[in-house]
């Protein structure tokens, strides 16, 4: 088993490396291997109020201090960003998951591409991002859901059937939090990307709903079962469940 777990974006050294230490103590514990996710520039965000990061020089530096110590991952938007910054798994964002350019330019490293499948995708429609490998050795997939209709995001888990066993590694995307807006924490909504529902949802209503704000740990447990990794994206470290 494989998490990933880490800050939504890299805020400073001192905080990714406490997270990465915490993660990274609970995985050992367990035998899980651990990989470190913080993002340098979150470019897809929904609204342009919406805290970026630190942006790729600014986080360069620190980035390769904690890859000195724990083996790191981290998006890519940009072809001419993949030779300034080295990880050990170059992550391609959803909404990016079809540019070829990137894709190729994120393989030549000969390192690990992470596609996270965008939510607009079929299983089906994998095979298009296969074709713009020479090997699928070292592509890992993330399933982080599929947009029915309107502003709603659901798991299928017929997906993860297809897909298994194309790739090398499947990576499921249980949580994270995105603070759309951290001016005041009346105006923080969070978003939960598997169990999503992109209207806007008061932070109130959504700290009551305890059946959603508990989903993705059921969801963590379906996945255990049929033995995909788990990439988890929040300043909380993952938690060992019984299974």
């Amino acid at each position: 088993m494989i998490v990933i777990a880490g800050p939504c974006q890299h805020e400073n050294l001192e905080h990714s490396l406490n997270i990465a230490k915490h993660c990274n103590d609970i995985c050992s514990k367990y035998g899980i291997e651990y990989i470190f996710k913080a993002s340098y520039d979150k470019a897809n965000r929904t609204s342009s109020i919406s805290p970026r990061g630190l942006g790729l020089q600014k986080c360069k530096n620190d980035f390769d201090y904690i890859r000195s110590k724990y083996k790191l991952t981290t998006d890519y938007h940009e072809i001419n960003h993949i030779p300034q910054l080295e990880s050990d798994v170059y992550q391609i964002p959803a909404f990016l998951s079809k540019q070829t350019d990137l894709i190729q330019a994120a393989e030549s490293t000969n390192k690990i591409v992470n596609i996270k499948k965008g939510q607009f995708m079929s299983p089906f429609q994998i095979k298009g991002i296969l074709s713009k490998f020479n090997s699928t050795e070292k592509l890992w997939l993330t399933e982080r859901g599929t947009s029915f209709g309107y502003d709603k995001v659901i798991i299928d888990f017929i997906n993860l059937a297809i897909e298994q066993g194309v790739p090398r590694y499947e990576i499921f995307n249980i949580f994270d939090r995105d603070d759309v807006s951290r001016q005041s924490k009346s105006d923080l909504i969070k978003k939960y990307h598997t169990i999503m529902k992109r209207d806007e949802i008061k932070k109130e209503e959504m700290e009551s709903n305890e059946i959603t704000k508990n989903l993705f740990q059921y969801l963590g447990v379906d996945m255990s079962q049929l033995k995909i990794d788990f990439d988890k994206d929040k300043d909380t470290p993952p938690q060992k469940r019984n299974t």
